[in-house]
């Protein structure tokens, strides 16, 4: 029973850092995105 609960619950930590992970990648293509669409519309 208490195998059961550790497993699950590193289970759950294991899909947090995943899920924090993949929003993290998504933040970041939406942001390069941004900067290379600024940069069409924007030549310096």
């Amino acid at each position: 029973m208490i195998e059961l609960k550790s497993s699950s619950l590193e289970r759950v930590q294991k899909d947090t850092t995943t899920s924090v992970q993949n929003n993290a990648h998504q933040i970041k293509e939406k942001n390069d995105n941004k900067k290379e669409s600024e940069h069409c519309y924007y030549p310096k």
